[in-house]
């Protein structure tokens, strides 16, 4: 995360009023915040070189802190451009309301008095994911971005994850109870566009809004794609592919775009979800995206759309089989697993447009959080 310390911390400092125990109390939060950066946890930005200079003149640092505020001094033009690289940031002031600012770049201040700065900011962020492997899926992803791009930037953070349909109330735990900065990424399990949010999405969503502290110190993003496994680039999937599911990844090879985002990779194009959901526009979304694929897919879906309402009542009695049996298969239920030592951060990739512009939002996300300044070394 990226913290900027305001000149009314430095002139509250330099011009001292005489109240030596706000004095101490504001020195020590600072010197925390700025020895934290040092250790390589966060970042410290300052819009004007003077306020650094006004904090190095007070005279009332430790030594290690005067040292890495000289060296936040001969360094300040870097240091200010990791702020375009984010769209987030916390603005910490000698005294106000906190706040949130949407700026005229739409970037967002976060604006927090010194005395409410505690123990939650100055530990790493915790990356909140459905698993850990879609975790460590997103941290390769980050890495991709920053080495394609030619950014030269450090990002850590505490991976955790919230065990599926409990994501929502672990979310909410951690930025709650343990008082910890969080991004939470998670499925939007959406088989078509139109298709609404399912559980895991809606309570994470639901915890956010519900809460005034969490836009303070939490954020959160629900793909626009069905799952992680949508993000796969097609050259990592034809790496790890089982040659038996060699037709299933022709199929899916051959959607169009908008269909590649919600293709279930796991389960594929299942006849029974068809006909137990009955949702018009599902079926509509994979008439059009199977008819050029599948000269037999329209007769399927028909008949799948003119059985009686009633007929999947109860499932485990239908005589009906053929409900059961996939129309087409899925490319593999360990393939996220599978990609993730695959992904080499200096392979460019051809992700398809949608897939492209999913994996830019998920890394900008990722750095505004977890972005971290290289561990100072002073001698």
């Amino acid at each position: 995360m990226i913290f900027e310390i305001d000149s009314s911390i430095s002139d509250f400092l330099k011009n001292e009023t005489g109240n030596r125990d706000l004095t101490m109390k504001c020195l020590k939060k600072v010197e925390a915040l700025l020895l934290n950066a040092s250790d390589g946890k966060n970042v410290i930005f300052f819009e004007d070189i003077e306020i650094i200079e006004s904090l190095i003149d007070c005279g009332k640092f430790s030594e290690p802190t005067g040292y890495f505020l000289e060296y936040l001094r001969e360094n300040f033009a870097s240091t200010g451009s990791f702020i375009e690289l984010t769209s987030r940031h916390i603005k910490i002031v000698l005294e106000c309301e906190p706040e949130i600012i949407i700026n005229d770049k739409n970037h967002t201040v976060v604006t927090l008095p010194i005395f409410k700065l505690d123990q939650s900011f100055f530990g790493k962020s915790v990356l909140l994911t459905e698993n850990l492997v879609d975790g460590k899926f997103y941290k390769r992803m980050t890495q991709c971005y920053c080495k394609n791009y030619g950014q030269n930037i450090d990002f850590d953070f505490e991976l955790k994850h919230g065990g599926g349909n409990s994501t929502g109330t672990v979310f909410k735990e951690t930025f709650n109870n343990q008082d910890k900065n969080c991004l939470c990424i998670v499925d939007s399990d959406k088989s078509h566009p139109e298709c609404n949010f399912k559980e895991t999405a809606k309570s994470v969503l639901d915890e956010h809004n519900n809460s005034d502290l969490a836009k303070f110190i939490s954020d959160f993003y629900i793909l626009e794609v069905k799952e992680a496994e949508n993000l796969i680039p097609t050259e990592v999937i034809e790496k790890v592919i089982d040659p038996q599911q060699t037709d299933n990844f022709n199929t899916y090879k051959s959607l169009s775009n908008e269909g590649a985002q919600f293709f279930d990779c796991k389960k594929g194009i299942n006849r029974r979800s068809f006909s137990k959901n009955r949702d018009q526009l599902h079926l509509e979304f994979w008439r059009k995206e199977l008819e050029g694929i599948d000269p037999n897919a329209n007769d399927f879906l028909s008949q799948i759309a003119n059985k009686p309402a009633g007929c999947m009542t109860n499932c485990t009695g239908c005589l009906n089989r053929n409900c059961k049996q996939p129309y087409c298969g899925g490319i593999g239920s360990k393939i996220l697993d599978n990609s993730i030592d695959i992904i080499n951060n200096d392979e460019q990739y051809s992700l398809r447009e949608n897939i492209q512009k999913e994996w830019e939002t998920i890394a900008k996300k990722i750095i505004t959080w977890s972005i971290v300044q290289p561990e100072y070394r002073f001698s």
